[in-house]
């Protein structure tokens, strides 16, 4: 059995990737999360983080469903923050409401 889904039936939970866009109620808190990670706290904007370099910044990648919640993915390629590393956030946002199926 799948660990990440439960019993068959009308009401059952499956673990489903999808997109947010901008009205996604998880939109705004999961940026907000990310400004918060530890590896923007010397940005003076975390939300972008940008590279002055290579002019890269943070970059939404996908979420998921959780039974208690969204976890979203963020990268960023070349973090000014972390001497250029790339850096791999998730952010879980607690009781999200699920989003699109991304095919």
């Amino acid at each position: 059995m799948n660990p990440l889904a439960y019993s068959p039936s009308t009401d059952a939970f499956i673990d489903r990737s999808f997109y947010m866009d901008r009205t996604h109620q998880d939109w705004e808190p999961a940026w907000a999360a990310l400004a918060g990670h530890e590896s923007n706290a010397a940005m003076a904007q975390p939300i972008t983080a940008a590279c002055p370099f290579s002019g890269e910044s943070w970059q939404y990648m996908g979420s998921y469903n959780k039974p208690s919640g969204n976890i979203h993915e963020f990268r960023h390629r070349r973090h000014p923050g972390k001497s250029g590393e790339r850096v791999l956030v998730r952010v879980f946002i607690q009781g999200g409401v699920k989003g699109r199926v991304q095919s």
